[in-house]
């Protein structure tokens, strides 16, 4: 009220409407972009240990929206055990030098599966420059993953065939080309141990050791 009047300011607000339909357009689209990805996003607080994930991320843990590990001690239960060590050394890492990190690690999902995560982290820190925050992205890429395994093993058996093709070809007895088999078995096909067993013509079938390797 100004006198018996009414004093009335305006003021146009249509650029900051504007701005904030365009990024909540360009947040939705982010979003859709993400689950088509099978990514998901995170947030980490260093100094109470929470874990703020989204929608997306928490699927990646095979887990509805709102669900998935919220501090640390869930989030090592739901990693594969063998990753966790590594798990562990990044996140001390982050905290300790603030740089971006990359890790590549397994979760195991509650039907018991077993899925593979990519996820890139960075830091952010406080006026003091000390890190408080670790955000970062993660990708599902498990099918990726196996595609590798399948690869690697094919390679793994042809490597193997060939190799055991040209040492029959050396091999200037049973015994030489048996163990030379089991020795390449262990060095090219990557197994821990090969062997190969002949049984006797006795009643209990007994094994005699031919060649071994590994």
């Amino acid at each position: 009220p100004v006198g018996e009047g009414i004093a009335i300011s305006l003021r146009d607000i249509t650029a900051w409407r504007n701005a904030g339909d365009k990024l909540r357009q360009s947040e939705e689209r982010l979003r859709l972009a993400m689950k088509a990805a099978h990514m998901g996003a995170w947030k980490w607080e260093m100094d109470s240990d929470q874990h703020l994930l989204s929608e997306e991320m928490s699927s990646l843990f095979g887990m509805g929206p709102g669900a998935g590990p919220r501090n640390s001690e869930e989030l090592f239960k739901a990693v594969y055990p063998a990753d966790r060590e590594a798990l562990a050394r990044a996140l001390a890492q982050d905290r300790a030098a603030g740089t971006p990190g990359h890790l590549e690690f397994r979760v195991i999902w509650p039907d018991g599966t077993i899925h593979w995560l990519d996820a890139h982290s960075n830091v952010i820190r406080d006026a003091t420059g000390t890190p408080t925050f670790g955000v970062g992205v993660a990708m599902d890429i498990t099918q990726r993953k196996q595609t590798e395994i399948a690869l690697e093993r094919a390679h793994r058996a042809l490597r193997t065939l060939s190799a055991g093709n040209a040492e029959l070809v050396r091999a200037k007895s049973e015994s030489d080309l048996l163990h030379a088999v089991c020795r390449i078995i262990v060095e090219k096909g990557g197994y821990c141990t090969a062997s190969v067993a002949y049984p006797k013509d006795d009643p209990d079938k007994t094994l005699v050791s031919m060649a071994w390797a590994g």
